[in-house]
């Protein structure tokens, strides 16, 4: 298939609001309780006001995914509790971001990896290239860990590759937050159109082309039963107790929200 002919191409489209009540009905009848969680609107300004993101990050302040983004590590923020000061934290496949400068800033040592580091950020040695499944840290060192709008790009076996060096790399009482935790309501995954052909998604996913940007093998969707097999269950044997949210106020976080699912496997302490 050539890029002429991707115009024959299945086109992803992201679950509405009955599918992912149905990809909830099904988390649960696999044993994968849901709990909810809700925007705290006082939180999340202060949350902006200690936290502020250049006005040219991620498109702008005005970009249609603006506050998505902010809310995505507000979710970290809080639900890791990264107000700690002296807390290790990594942020994985922080590619452009400025997060982990900003909460340094508030006394976190925060670190952030990723396979190839922007050069605004390359003079900082907190910066760090590499790969996440093989990361550069000692064993039971770091307290907290997140990737934010990252985990479905991890290919072929790197998720579970993943979760078995967090494991590695937490101390006893640490997480991983993966937000969001992108389900469908079948195991599928999308490539922007030089990727399309390549087919490098898991086999048996139903593939998808995604024309809204470049740059994408292929984006992961888990289907609830995929999302156990794959993750859930290897995290659980290596001793991760899991939770999986689903946000119920999506308005209170601005325009253009699309986060729902939030998973965190926690290392008991």
């Amino acid at each position: 298939m050539t890029l002429l002919t991707q115009r024959d191409a299945p086109i992803y489209r992201s679950p509405d609001a009955p599918e992912l009540a149905a990809i909830e009905r099904e988390l649960e009848a696999l044993g994968l309780a849901v709990q909810d969680w809700r925007i705290d609107p006082a939180r999340l300004a202060e949350f902006r006001r200690l936290h502020p993101f250049p006005p040219h990050y991620h498109g702008g302040v005005g970009s249609r995914v603006w506050d998505e983004k902010l809310l995505e590590h507000f979710a970290a923020w809080s639900l890791l509790d990264l107000g700690r000061p002296g807390a290790v934290y990594i942020d994985v496949a922080g590619a452009s971001s400025p997060w982990a400068t900003l909460l340094r800033r508030r006394g976190v040592e925060a670190h952030s990896v990723d396979l190839h580091v922007h050069p605004a950020y390359r003079a900082l040695d907190y910066y760090v290239e590499c790969d996440a499944t093989r990361l550069p840290w000692p064993d039971a060192s770091v307290d907290a860990m997140s990737l934010q709008c990252a985990f479905e790009m991890f290919v072929g076996e790197d998720d579970a590759r993943f979760v078995r060096e967090a494991w590695r790399v937490l101390k006893p009482g640490g997480s991983v937050l993966v937000v969001p935790l992108y389900l469908h309501t079948h195991a599928c995954y999308y490539a922007t159109p030089e990727y399309y052909d390549q087919r490098l998604g898991d086999p048996g996913a139903a593939r998808y082309l995604w024309k809204g940007s470049w740059g994408v093998p292929a984006s992961r969707k888990y289907s609830a039963r995929t999302l156990l097999e794959r993750v859930v269950a290897p995290a659980r044997q290596l001793g991760f107790q899991e939770t999986v949210r689903a946000l119920r106020n999506a308005q209170a976080g601005g325009e253009g929200i699309y986060l729902h699912f939030i998973l965190r496997l926690a290392k008991p302490a």
